[in-house]
């Protein structure tokens, strides 16, 4: 799952985190460039493949399959266009051993368009093939914080509340290719575009912080209070090229496999933030307009599938995907190597690899000659990189739909992944956690041409 998320296996698939301090007092809030709690895991798209679990490598036999493995859809010999859109509901859980901290669950939802794309069987160099253009929204930045902080001491109190809110997304123009070398052997790429000047990749966030309290001294009381608000505008600017294998029906015997790789590659970002902090104690007013480039470093990933035909109605599948998250750097303005996911210095991070290992199923055996109703299901593994170790997070789906045979295929599916006492990095100091509970619904529509 980055391949979707991995495309982007930006997964923008990225937190930085770090911490603003005010001038006047020991406050903090939450910064970080690139905030998402989807999945850093790069998926593709499509409701039947979000049903089987996302095990979509070995098999990639529809237009949505040029996001998941290029070389997939080779098999198809009609013209198809697929339009996909989701539903997301993220509830989250924090959880603070320290007591200075008050905060209650954070939710957050919203739709989109997923993915569209249309997809035109050709003959290249002599060989069956296609072309294909598609959309594709990668990933989301979707998140709302609101909490309280506390601090109190024999001459100082004060109190904080901290509104939290990123929104924006990532996403792709992309062309996909893809020839049929013998009769089972097929090989393809895809190249993804992405840039703000073409479709949705900035993301915003707005962090607003409201503090009052007292300092006591020998002589007097004096009270203060402190507006602080900070806006950022990040833009997104990067290509990454994918390509991909299958061999299906091995030697007879029904097994096809599938190989995906999704290249390294180099993003441009750019920062626009606005800062505004007042001061009733100190009668100080401040305002900063600033803008950075900073460049991210995306890492290789790579992924291995598995299907298997028991009969012609039943299918399973399984794909094994690895990111080397190590590889997952920011180069900031001063030209300073950090990690994007603890906010440190790279030689101070330890970042390790995380592989997603995803199992799914298929069963198209309620049917008629005119029309086939499917039902699938899947589980997956899909560890968020962390400090130290990747953070566990597990999933189930089960979809179905109607397809009408020669016309088209209506799919719906729903998922529903989670985490415990996950993203500790974020405030480490004030021992964090959070369990994470996220549903999901993707409803697509491919419909079918005539040669």
């Amino acid at each position: 799952m980055i391949s979707k998320k991995i495309f982007i296996l930006l997964v923008f698939y990225i937190m930085i985190t770090g911490y603003v301090y005010s001038e006047n007092f020991d406050t903090q809030t939450i910064i970080r460039p690139i905030e998402t709690m989807s999945s850093f895991n790069l998926l593709g798209a499509g409701a039947r493949p979000q049903g089987m679990g996302w095990t979509y490598i070995a098999l990639s036999d529809d237009q949505t399959g040029v996001v998941w493995n290029p070389s997939g859809p080779t098999i198809l010999e009609h013209s198809e266009f697929a339009i996909t859109g989701f539903v997301n509901h993220r509830i989250e859980k924090p959880s603070f051993k320290n007591e200075q901290f008050f905060i209650d669950d954070q939710t957050v939802s919203y739709m989109d368009l997923k993915y569209i794309g249309f997809l035109q069987p050709v003959s290249i160099l002599g060989y069956d093939g296609y072309l294909s253009v598609y959309y594709h929204n990668q990933l989301d930045f979707n998140r709302k914080w609101n909490f309280i902080k506390t601090y109190q001491e024999e001459k100082t109190n004060y109190q904080s509340n901290i509104d939290y809110q990123s929104e924006g997304v990532l996403s792709s123009l992309g062309i996909a290719s893809g020839i049929r070398l013998a009769k089972n052997v097929s090989i393809g790429l895809s190249l993804d575009i992405m840039d703000d000047k073409l479709t949705k990749n900035h993301w915003e966030q707005n962090n607003i912080q409201k503090s009052w309290g007292q300092i006591t001294n020998q002589i007097s009381k004096n009270s203060f209070e402190e507006y602080y608000h900070v806006n950022d505008r990040f833009t997104f600017k990067g290509i990454q090229l994918n390509t991909g294998l299958v061999w299906r029906n091995i030697n007879q015997l029904n097994l096809s496999l599938g190989l995906v790789c999704k290249t390294a590659y180099s993003a441009d970002i750019t920062q626009h933030r606005h800062i505004f902090i007042s001061s009733t104690a100190y009668q100080q007013y401040t305002k900063k307009e600033l803008t950075s480039h900073m460049t991210l470093k995306m890492p290789l990933s790579y992924g291995l599938g598995l299907c298997y035909r028991f009969s012609d109605y039943w299918l399973t599948a399984v794909d094994i995907y690895r990111t080397k998250w190590n590889q997952f750097r920011l180069i900031d303005a001063s030209g300073n190597e950090i990690s994007p996911l603890t906010g440190l210095a790279i030689h101070d991070s330890e970042i390790r690899s995380a592989t997603q290992v995803r199992i799914g199923t298929e069963y198209t055996g309620f049917q008629t000659d005119k029309y086939i109703v499917p039902l699938c299901f899947g589980v997956f593994y899909d560890p968020m990189p962390s400090e130290e170790s990747p953070d566990d997070y597990w999933g189930m789906t089960f979809g179905t739909g109607f397809v009408m045979k020669n016309l088209y295929s209506l799919d719906i599916a729903y998922q529903y992944r989670f985490g415990h006492n996950v993203n500790q990095f974020i405030l480490k100091n004030e021992q964090f956690s959070q369990d994470v509970h996220e549903h999901s619904v993707n409803l697509s529509l491919i419909i079918f041409f005539d040669k």
